[in-house]
């Protein structure tokens, strides 16, 4: 076999490497297939502050996601990690629904990172507990390391509050849309694969609920519910494998120039 031979086989065994190693990918400890049908879904379970019909009024919340591309924390988190998240939101509006007391619609606002976002977190599950949640804090939620900070996108959040009017009785509904804008899992998630009302390409679409705790809550944080997020992760290369790639490719051209 003469060296160009070589080169090209060298070349062709490291895009082999790269398209063997995509379909799985790792970060944090967490671990997932960008190629599942399901890809990024996840759904977890939430506490949030009691919401109020006040503008401008600011709502917070955490909790964990207990599957996560079709995989329990077992498996996405080798025993060991679980995704946790927090969120803050600023609502921006509230329009009474037909004059029902208690009932209104509710729309988030895009203040930036600061005030409208998501971030997600790899987190020891020795920190945060998922089998007794409610001794849980929003402390131990962001006690691990960013896996992901999202923001809320310009189209905010739309949602429906109920029964407002009875303070023990408060629940509702939301969806809302987000861009990844850092984390170290941020170039996998970046993908702008989902479409919002606004006709703008947004990394993910979210829905929520919640009502009041039937039992035992965090302090402050009264209300519980669950989340499903919905996204789609890119295949992003080993560093050794583009290595790898760059090496035999400069190599066929060096050999290509010398022929001439």
């Amino acid at each position: 076999m003469n060296f160009k031979s070589i080169l090209i086989a060298s070349s062709l065994a490291a895009v082999a490497t790269i398209s063997t190693t995509a379909s799985a990918a790792s970060v944090l400890g967490v671990s997932w297939d960008p190629d599942s049908n399901v890809d990024f879904t996840t759904t977890g379970v939430l506490w949030e502050q009691a919401p109020t019909n006040v503008i401008n009024s600011t709502v917070t919340g955490y909790g964990a996601f207990s599957l996560f591309n079709n995989q329990t924390i077992a498996t996405y988190g080798g025993g060991s990690k679980v995704l946790t998240f927090s969120f803050t939101t600023t609502l921006a509006s509230f329009t009474p629904t037909s004059g029902t007391n208690g009932l209104f619609e509710y729309q988030g606002v895009n203040e930036g990172v600061g005030l409208s976002h998501v971030n997600v977190y790899s987190t020891d599950l020795a920190n945060y507990d998922v089998t007794n949640l409610a001794t849980q804090t929003l402390a131990n939620a962001q006690s691990g390391t960013l896996f992901l900070s999202t923001s809320i996108t310009a189209a905010g959040i739309q949602g429906l509050g109920l029964n407002f009017a009875s303070p023990n009785a408060k629940s509702g509904t939301g969806n809302g849309w987000l861009e990844v804008v850092a984390g170290a899992a941020a170039a996998y998630f970046d993908t702008n694969t989902q479409l919002d009302p606004n006709n703008v390409l947004a990394d993910f679409t979210f829905s929520s609920s919640f009502n009041q705790a039937p039992n035992q809550t965090p302090a402050g944080y009264p209300y519980t519910g669950t989340v499903t997020v919905t996204g789609q992760s890119n295949n992003v290369p080993e560093p050794t494998s583009i290595a790898l790639l760059g090496l035999g490719l400069l190599g066929f051209g060096l050999r290509r120039r010398n022929q001439a």
